[in-house]
């Protein structure tokens, strides 16, 4: 060990490195250097502590019982971060009886952080013995994050003390007790289960791939496509599993009636739209049974934290059956607010998408699988069709064209042997045989010509940061219009526009073409077809 003083002095210019992880020997010198720290240096002592979670912990809770108001206020702070731990929650709860106002408030935060049996009555205590608003407001809040029905009923029973702010913090801190009671009685979406009557239903996917995913849609009563979505009627005898099936989809919702914001404001609007007939005719149908809990995202607005309390309480009062509850919610209400009305979704949250399990292991720059699927669709395999995906990634596009047609030969090249292993692995979770192998896709020549080529390549957004992608793709497209068996395609995205004239220079022609959003930037989604072989003209027979 060596001194505190000396060793601050070692320390301090070490802080400055983003990437400065402390010896567990430097940790109670580091956690001394909080005492006097600025606002600054205090961010940088708390980040260098984290990486030493157990030493600072024991480091802080032994500071903790001696320190000034300042220091322990900044020592709870730590504490808080570092999570539940007995050293930690032993040291604090006697701070909630100190003589200084700010370290009791300071560890009633850090307290309402964690989790202990012991908690919940030193709260409880301490809120009988305050007498301060501003004491009380903090310890409503923590009371909220740990109490049970105890706390409910102290909260409920605190007389008005004309303190509006601390009126709406005890509020708050029993809604979140009442939906932390409630969720041993959540009830679960049965995605089984018929609608009684026509539900409006919408399927949401990647910009440009509407058109496909309608198709996979035959059964429901879809309607005109907009950029990203394609609505539609989810009737009996059709149930919500078989609404989740489409493999070009990202998600299904439910949209409700557009609501007008009146007097109560957006709050009220959204209340309104998730307690109307139509909402409780889905809640109904798929939530039959226990609480309705539901989470609020705002679209285009991030996290509002006060409107979404403030449905919270007004939905509390509306229909005591919804609670609302942001981290264990079995629907999500996806708002949008427009200048005199908002209009709101609803989504299944806690239904498990079991489409692609095959998906046991990635690799960078890997198709997302609503993206395979929209490639293997739009290549639409045959029997007995050879398919070569020359540059396979995880084998996601191999996949999903066996998915359409079982009795097709899977052919995969790749210049990655970690990619090979992950599409060898994903393939046998989909219990598929294909010849995988280390090639270049320029010059691999497969031992019988492939009827279809379907990939999505190294995108330079995403992989290749070189001038040499354009040459390597162009050289790429001209080897896969020669190996094509005649009258076979490749289907494929194409980063760059210039492509297809390299494709139709090399005899190839284009017959179907998408610009697909691939999550930030946007390909053509392409199927490019060798002419078939002409036939061979009939011979003539001489009769005489």
């Amino acid at each position: 060990m060596y001194g505190a003083v000396a060793g601050q002095a070692n320390l301090r210019p070490l802080l400055d490195d983003p990437g400065f992880s402390p010896k567990d020997r430097d940790v109670p010198a580091l956690t001394q250097m909080l005492a006097d720290a600025d606002d600054e240096l205090t961010a940088k002592l708390e980040k260098a502590l984290l990486r030493k979670p157990d030493a600072a912990a024991k480091a802080a809770a032994s500071e903790l019982g001696g320190a000034g108001s300042a220091f322990a206020v900044r020592l709870c702070r730590l504490l808080s971060k570092l999570g539940s731990r007995e050293a930690s929650v032993t040291a604090l709860l006697p701070m909630l009886g100190s003589e200084d106002s700010r370290t009791r408030r300071a560890a009633s935060r850090a307290l309402g952080n964690m989790q202990d049996a012991r908690i919940e009555d030193a709260l409880l205590l301490a809120w009988e013995a305050a007498t301060a608003p501003e004491e009380k407001k903090v310890l409503a809040d923590a009371l909220g994050k740990t109490g049970g029905a105890r706390a409910l009923s102290a909260l409920s029973s605190a007389t008005d003390g004309g303190d509006a702010l601390l009126d709406k913090k005890q509020t708050r801190a029993k809604l979140a007790i009442s939906r932390t009671i409630a969720r041993g009685d959540h009830g679960a979406i049965d995605i089984t289960r018929r609608p009684r009557v026509p539900l409006p239903i919408v399927w949401r996917c990647r910009d440009g791939l509407e058109e496909l995913l309608s198709t996979e849609l035959s059964e429901f009563a879809t309607r005109k496509v907009s950029p990203g979505r394609v609505p539609g009627t989810l009737e009996s005898p059709l149930t919500l599993a078989h609404a989740m099936e489409p493999r070009l989809a990202l998600s299904v919702g439910f949209p409700l009636p557009e609501q007008r914001i009146g007097k109560g404001g957006l709050a009220a609007a959204i209340v309104a739209a998730i307690v109307s007939d139509e909402a409780l005719a889905i809640f109904d149908t798929f939530t039959p049974k226990g609480t309705i809990t539901v989470r609020l995202s705002f679209t285009g607005a991030g996290h509002q934290r006060a409107l979404a309390w403030d449905v919270a309480e007004r939905l509390s009062k509306e229909n005591t059956r919804i609670a609302n509850d942001p981290t264990d919610a079995t629907w999500s209400c996806e708002v949008r607010a427009f200048a005199e009305s908002v209009k709101v979704e609803l989504t299944p949250r806690s239904v498990q998408d079991t489409r692609f399990e095959y998906r046991l292991r990635d690799v960078p720059a890997a198709s997302h699988p609503t993206i395979a699927a929209a490639l293997a669709r739009v290549a639409r395999p045959h029997k007995r069709n050879v398919v070569w995906d020359p540059f396979c990634g995880s084998g996601a596009e191999l996949i999903e064209c066996a998915k359409l047609c079982p009795e097709i030969t899977l052919l995969g090249t790749d210049l990655s042997d970690d990619a090979l292993a992950a599409a060898r692995e994903n393939l046998d979770a989909a219990k598929l045989e294909a010849t995988l192998s280390l090639e270049d896709a320029r010059t691999f020549r497969p031992p019988r010509a492939p009827d279809l080529i379907v990939s999505n390549p190294p995108m330079g957004r995403r992989v290749h940061r070189s001038g040499e992608l354009a040459s390597i793709l162009a050289d790429f497209v001209v080897h896969a219009a020669e190996v094509l068996a005649p009258g076979g395609a490749l289907v494929w995205l194409s980063p760059q526009p210039e492509l297809s004239d390299v494709a139709r220079s090399a005899g190839l022609h284009t017959t179907y073409e998408r610009r697909v959003d691939l999550g930030g930037f946007f390909a053509q989604l392409m199927r490019m077809e060798k002419p078939a072989a002409p036939k061979a003209p009939a011979r003539r027979r001489i009769v005489g």
